[in-house]
């Protein structure tokens, strides 16, 4: 699914109830402190983890799955299940490269932080201070709209998926000159009510893919260096993310995990694909390569001598600017709670794609998973499994986490078509009979019910609901992210589904 946060979707059950040239500006690190020894573990332990994994990746559509346990001295655990790509017979490794989606979003932001660090602007400064096109929200012109509230998402900057397509490659279409088009009156896809929303920036939340473009536009804009030339040498040099990049010209595709989507009986590959707004969501790396970018982080800004941020940047990255708005919202990181933790997480999903990584500050071990799939449900169980078995590793005990026996009575299955573009099928499972009618209900990311479908309940096996992309009065629903919940008795469970038209 495009650039989709899964965050929404825990907010809503929680809410519910049941329901060019040089601009090199990296430096030296202070002395690293001592660290623990560490490397993959072989024994019991391993195997166990390595067996749960593969049954959680096995119980899923999915084509190929990378992992990787992430310390602060470095990648102690790692694992590559599936296929990269079929038509090649090209398995998953460490190495191989894949789509992350909206994770990206976090690496664009540390490319911003470093020119912050570096006295280029302030976080509370309008953004047309550094633009040669202005922005600024229809419904109130005489609002700042500072790099802040981009990079927290209560820009008011909308997401207009009609004029967001998908390319067959590369986005043709200058990011600079794509943002003016889209963010400026008299650009050639401005459509004030439908690119920004309402109400005052700054006084409510809304994911935007389009507001972290902006971020990275202004990361073009401040140092005078195209986005890709600025990361390459700023942030990935630094990183040792050598064969990391924003767009797919000049990488070798035969690196690249293949994205694909089930539809239900098969594996079908969507390509290699791009987007106008792609500092939101391009970046195609590997989880070798994107480990050093999460140990960075958990060492507090350093990796292997080099200090990119400073601590203190990190801490304001890791700061929640908006509790009033938004109680977990960082600058493009937001928190989250695993196994009782406080962890910071980024997680993201694209045609094909799904991936997840965040860490916990405190004790200095994160996760990543990499998949070219679209189960984001699979996705975070692994990374949860993975963060349990990693903190046992941080500690010095190698022992497995054992997963809990389900009860459940049954699965939500992914959506297919998904984007849908008329009408979805909405597939799932039942493990035991039910009785009781089922529902699913069609929730927009405001948390509003857009529709309900009913079924009797049934015999243990696989069903299917269709939803006609219509709402309970009837009206074709807007294009845009949704998330479905289907209820049976008390227990429940959420997917997300693009529409597309």
């Amino acid at each position: 699914m495009r650039r989709v946060l899964v965050r929404v979707m825990l907010v809503l059950i929680l809410s519910a109830g049941t329901v060019a040239g040089e601009y090199t500006i990296a430096r030296r690190a202070d002395s690293p402190r001592a660290l623990k020894p560490a490397g993959r573990s072989s024994n019991l332990a391993t195997a166990g983890i390595d067996s749960q994994v593969q049954a959680l990746f096995a119980a899923s559509h999915t084509a190929g799955l990378a992992a990787g346990i992430v310390h602060e001295n470095g990648l102690i655990w790692s694992g590559a299940y599936g296929s990269a790509d079929f038509s090649t017979g090209t398995p998953v490794s460490v190495n191989t490269t894949f789509l992350i989606a909206s994770t990206s979003k976090v690496v664009t932001a540390t490319g911003l932080m470093l020119l912050l660090e570096q006295g280029s602007f302030d976080l509370d400064d309008d953004v047309n201070d550094y633009l040669s096109f202005p922005v600024n929200s229809p419904s109130h012109p005489g609002t700042q709209l500072t790099i802040r509230m981009i990079m927290s998402h209560v820009s008011g900057i909308r997401d207009n998926w009609d004029v967001m397509p998908y390319y067959g490659g590369d986005s043709p279409y200058p990011l600079g000159d794509y943002l003016r088009d889209y963010l400026s009156p008299g650009g050639a896809i401005y459509y004030p009510n439908r690119n920004y929303y309402s109400w005052t920036p700054g006084t409510a939340w809304q994911y935007s893919n389009n507001g972290i473009a902006l971020a990275g536009y202004l990361v073009e804009s401040i140092s005078g260096v195209d986005f890709d030339t600025f990361f390459n040498q700023n942030v990935f040099a630094s990183l040792g993310m050598t064969e990391s990049s924003w767009h797919l010209a000049g990488m070798d595709t035969s690196r690249i995990a293949m994205p694909y989507r089930w539809n239900g009986s098969a594996f079908v590959a969507y390509g290699h694909y791009g987007f106008s707004d792609f500092p939101s969501g391009s970046l195609r790396t590997s989880v070798a390569e994107l480990s050093h970018f999460l140990q960075m982080y958990i060492r507090n800004g350093e990796y292997d001598g080099t200090r990119l941020l400073q601590a203190e940047t990190i801490d304001t990255m890791l700061t929640h600017h908006y509790p009033s708005i938004d109680s977990l919202q960082g600058l493009t990181w937001y928190s989250g709670t695993r196994s009782g933790t406080t962890v910071w997480i980024h997680e993201g999903g694209d045609r094909g794609v799904s991936s997840v990584m965040y860490f916990n500050r405190i004790e200095k071990v994160g996760v990543i998973v990499l998949s070219n799939g679209e189960d984001d449900n699979m996705t975070g169980a692994v990374a949860d499994l993975l963060y349990d078995y990693g903190r046992n590793l941080a500690t010095g005990i190698d022992t497995a986490p054992v997963r809990r026996a389900t009860t459940k009575r049954f699965a939500l299955g992914q959506a297919y078509p998904n984007p849908m573009k008329s009408t979805a099928l909405l597939p799932y499972e039942l493990f035991s009979p039910v009785d009781s009618p089922l529902e699913i209900s069609i929730y927009n990311t405001a948390g509003r019910l857009v529709r309900t479908i009913l079924a009797p309940g049934g015999s243990p096996g696989s069903h299917s609901l269709r939803w006609d992309g219509l709402d309970a009065a009837g009206r074709s629903a807007p294009d845009g992210i949704y998330l479905l919940r289907l209820v049976v008795g008390g227990e429940s469970e959420t997917r997300k589904i693009l529409r597309i038209r």
